[in-house]
């Protein structure tokens, strides 16, 4: 480190098994190491994480035995901070050469208070539940206007003073989940005005089976809907803060109905309930067109198809961890 102060400070919470926290460095040294420091904050470690660390100058670690889960991790490398920006990603996110310049100089903008970086559409794994669950990540962002309500830590950037004035990340999470959007709801609810960045592109080094895929779509859609159902309706005043667009939210409407259809049609064996069924699967696409067509320009006509067949598993997926996560707030269960 040198005795300048850094113009930003780039919060990393790291676990258990964060294999990928060399490759992360490696990608940040590639910029203008004077410009920024990195702090490793450490979450319970209690294995070689984050010995990368030591072979970086631009690089400090933070090991806090008081710190328990992602959201504390966030909030407590927020406090080292020395710079009056902080950008927040997570153990796994690659960089570009030209990120932090492409940062600071949004930053100049006064009116600008925080931004958000967009998934870069490449990733370094094959299969196809990895490019569809980076693929959907992306779109979900590229379809946004340039003003947004997210701060999702694939690359989100604040300024301090901002981050302190609404307290940081909910430390009831502890597991990454929907931390980053509880937290983009209460700045946007401050008047803090977040930018959509889609010239910072960054890379998520994650791979995923179909079932790591649908186990983090059903977890994701219990903490969503726990969410919602605390004061947020009325705080938010019924507005969508979270990057899930409409058109999903209707599939997995049209994904309930198909499951009682299903139903109906195993009881009775009437198969003018298969005609509805029909009806109800190619209903579910047409909903999810935009979404569709984004693969096809991206990775082709197989894959927008296989996408397709994916789509309906998924929405019951979904369905289930709604459910799940409404007994468990009848139950009390608030996070």
């Amino acid at each position: 480190m040198t005795d300048s102060i850094p113009q930003l400070s780039i919060v990393i919470p790291v676990g258990n098994h964060s294999t990928k926290v060399g490759k992360v460095l490696q990608a940040l040294a590639a910029n203008d190491t004077a410009l920024f420091e990195v702090i490793l904050v450490a979450d319970r470690v209690r294995d070689d994480s984050l010995e990368p660390a030591t072979q970086y100058q631009f690089c400090r670690v933070v090991n806090d035995p008081t710190v328990i889960g992602v959201s504390a991790a966030r909030n407590r490398g927020a406090r080292a901070a020395q710079a009056p920006l902080i950008a927040f990603i997570d153990s796994d996110i690659l960089v570009k050469p030209d990120t932090i310049a492409i940062i600071l100089e949004h930053m100049k903008n006064k009116g600008v208070d925080g931004l958000v970086g967009l998934l870069s559409p490449q990733i370094p794994y094959p299969t196809f539940f990895s490019h569809f669950k980076n693929l959907w990540m992306r779109w979900t962002y590229d379809r946004l206007p340039d003003k947004v309500s997210l701060f999702y830590t694939s690359l989100a950037v604040i300024r301090k003073s901002y981050f302190e004035k609404t307290g940081g990340f909910d430390e009831h999470y502890r597991k990454p989940s929907i931390e980053d959007t509880d937290l983009g709801g209460r700045l946007t609810q401050a008047g803090t005005v977040i930018r959509m960045a889609k010239d910072l592109e960054v890379t998520h080094d994650k791979s995923y089976t179909m079932w790591s895929l649908l186990r983090t779509d059903f977890v994701r859609s219990v903490a969503l809907v726990r969410f919602a159902l605390r004061d947020h309706f009325r705080r938010l005043q019924g507005r969508n803060t979270t990057a899930v667009p409409s058109s999903f939210i209707l599939h997995l409407g049209m994904g309930a109905l198909l499951v009682v259809v299903l139903t109906i049609l195993a009881v009775t064996g009437d198969w003018l309930w298969a005609g509805a069924t029909g009806m109800l699967i190619v209903l579910m696409w047409l909903a999810n067109g935009d979404f569709l067509g984004y693969l096809k320009r991206h990775r082709g006509w197989f894959f927008a198809a296989l996408s397709a067949l994916f789509l309906i598993p998924q929405a019951i997926i979904c369905l289930a961890g709604i459910w799940w996560g409404i007994i468990g707030y009848a139950m009390g269960k608030r996070y």
